[in-house]
């Protein structure tokens, strides 16, 4: 990322630009002066590869989003962004703060309430510079500070790890957008091995260590909210905070992640205790019957170029030779597998899925002979009992309008996972006319 920074750099230069052009007249501070979040978001996605932002988790927060989140801090208290990136909440934040007659004063009041960090050097300046830039176009007067004294002016903002930061002891409200990359689980993690993303990391350090009258607000990535994964981090959540989860769908029109605002409070009771939060998974009460109590449910075995190719061939399953709604008992595809199989019949159900497919479970129902190597992009649903006929009733069930609306409700990351299969409401009139 450090090409893509020295790059980014000369934004920044652009921005004191339009400071200076202000200051000698050359520009209109209220009707010229535009330098939104979605411009910035812009100007980085052109300037740094989708690659490097992808591999780093970087996915920067525009204006309807930003609005969303700091527009759920209560009040105008101490306020910590410790992943600002570029600036996009803090500088939402301080539409709602009272301005001052000139600039200086307005930012030795902001100074004093924001607090924010950054891995890079030029975030921190473009925060900065946007912030000073936002107080202008309010309509404070400017004396032609120099832009150093006014950057100074914004003392709680600097740069450093958001993971090694103690939140200051009266700050009353963390605002973040967290990066959302995958990293090493840390030897001390209780609730996950191997890689995990580092949103769920940051969201755990400030609840521990936030003051019990402080509120965290973050933008996080709806694998947290929905992934099996990320199961027991939830339960160690519900045991220790007591939160709001208020569902927002697609950052943004340029980014294919769907994201939820968290708005979480620690207990103030020494001794933690069950405290439910709606994750707003489940839009019905659950019946006696799901598709969890009828089939057995799980994740195909087979690995494409990572399992060895050895012993006996047997049919081989994957997306790409399943018809969507369709009886299969032939393949072509065969492999060589030593690792589970599953016998037919059984329901092979698409993983990739988004909020924005007409059918969320897009299935196939597969029959014949023999045992079947399923690839691990597929979730494979056994029925208990009524062999095919059972098959034929998920099918329908799961192209019914009824479990799109649950799924979309559930989760609305690019993946179904068995749990919320399992959850699906075994609802006997969608099956009419089945047999």
């Amino acid at each position: 990322m450090h090409e893509a920074m020295q790059a980014f750099n000369e934004y920044n230069v652009k921005l004191a630009n339009l400071y200076q052009e202000i200051v000698f007249g050359k520009l209109h501070m209220q009707t010229e002066l535009q330098v939104t979040a979605d411009m910035v978001a812009a100007e980085l996605r052109r300037i740094i590869p989708i690659d490097r932002l992808r591999k780093a988790g970087s996915f920067f927060t525009g204006d309807v989003l930003a609005g969303r989140a700091a527009g759920s801090v209560s009040d105008h208290g101490l306020i910590l962004d410790p992943a600002c990136g570029a600036g996009s909440l803090l500088t939402a934040f301080t539409k709602k703060l009272p301005i001052e007659t000139t600039l200086a004063d307005t930012l030795r009041e902001w100074g004093r309430i924001l607090y924010g960090c950054d891995l890079f050097p030029e975030f921190v300046e473009a925060t900065k510079l946007r912030i000073i830039l936002e107080a202008i176009s309010r309509g404070v007067q400017l004396n032609g500070d120099s832009l150093d004294e006014l950057k100074d002016l914004l003392y709680g903002i600097k740069q450093g790890d958001g993971l090694g930061l103690v939140p200051p002891e009266t700050c009353t409200h963390v605002l973040m957008n967290p990066p959302f990359r995958l990293v090493p689980a840390p030897a001390n993690c209780q609730w996950a091995k191997g890689k995990l993303n580092e949103a769920a990391l940051f969201v755990e350090y400030y609840l521990q260590r936030i003051p019990e009258n402080c509120t965290l607000i973050a933008i996080l990535p709806e694998v947290l909210r929905c992934g099996t994964r990320y199961k027991k981090w939830r339960t160690w959540l519900e045991v220790n905070i007591t939160a709001e989860v208020m569902l927002n769908g697609q950052f943004d029109t340029k980014t294919d992640v769907d994201v939820f605002v968290f708005a979480a409070s620690r207990l103030s009771t020494q001794k933690p205790s069950m405290n439910r939060i709606d994750w707003k998974t489940q839009i019905d009460e659950p019946t006696d019957l799901t598709v969890g109590s009828l089939f057995d449910v799980r994740v195909g075995s087979v690995v494409p170029y990572r399992d060895e190719i050895a012993g006996d061939e047997y049919p081989y399953a994957c997306p790409s030779n399943l018809p969507r709604w369709r009886i299969v008992s032939e393949f072509e595809n065969r492999c060589g597998y030593a690792g589970r199989k599953i016998n037919p019949p059984f329901v092979a159900i698409r993983r990739t899925s988004s909020p924005s497919d007409r059918e969320r479970a897009a299935a196939t129902i597969v029959t014949g002979k023999e045992a079947v190597a399923v690839e691990n992009h597929l979730i494979v649903a056994c029925p208990r009992k009524d062999g095919l006929r059972a098959c034929k009733r998920l099918l329908k069930l799961l192209r019914s309008a009824e479990t799109n609306r649950f799924l979309n409700q559930r989760m609305r990351c690019r993946h179904l996972t068995v749990g919320a299969v399992k959850e699906i409401n075994w609802q006997e009139e969608i099956h009419a006319g089945t047999d």
